[in-house]
C-alpha cells in the first residue's frame, strides 16, 4: 500500500504496521536500495559503526503512520540501535521540532549522545 493510500485511509499504526510486515518484497527493495546508496560502507545511519542490516524509520511508525513507506523516512539501521535503542522515542522540543538528528540530513557520530 502506498503513502498516498495510508494517508486517505488514515492508518492507524497497528494497520500501518500490518500493511509494512505483509510487504515483503517491498522491504527488501527498499533495504537493497538503501544498501547500494551507501556501497563500501553500508553503516547504521544511528551510530555509524555497526552494519546497517534493518530498514529504520526517522519518524516511528507509530506516530505518523502514514510515513510508512514514504521514502524519506528511510534509513539504514543497525537492528540494535534501531529495535532497542531508538524504538519509538522521538522526543520533540516544545515547539513540536524533533530533538534527534536526522541521520540523511546531519552528521550523527553516536545515537546514543542523542538520547
Amino acid at each position: 500500500m502506498s503513502t498516498k493510500a495510508l494517508r486517505s485511509a488514515g492508518a492507524t499504526p497497528k494497520t500501518a504496521r500490518s500493511r509494512r510486515q505483509a510487504a515483503r518484497d517491498v522491504r527488501r527493495a527498499v533495504r537493497d536500495l538503501l544498501s547500494t546508496m551507501a556501497t563500501g560502507i553500508d553503516r547504521c545511519m544511528y551510530c555509524g559503526d555497526s552494519l546497517g542490516t534493518d530498514i529504520g524509520h526517522s519518524e516511528p511508525i507509530a506516530e505518523t503512520p502514514p510515513r510508512t513507506f514514504d521514502w524519506c523516512d528511510h534509513l539504514l539501521a543497525y537492528s540494535r540501535c534501531n529495535s532497542h535503542e531508538k524504538r519509538e522515542r522521538f522526543p520533540r522540543a516544545d515547539g513540536g521540532t524533533p530533538r534527534l538528528v536526522d541521520p540523511s540530513v546531519e552528521d550523527a557520530t553516536c545515537f546514543s549522545a542523542c538520547c
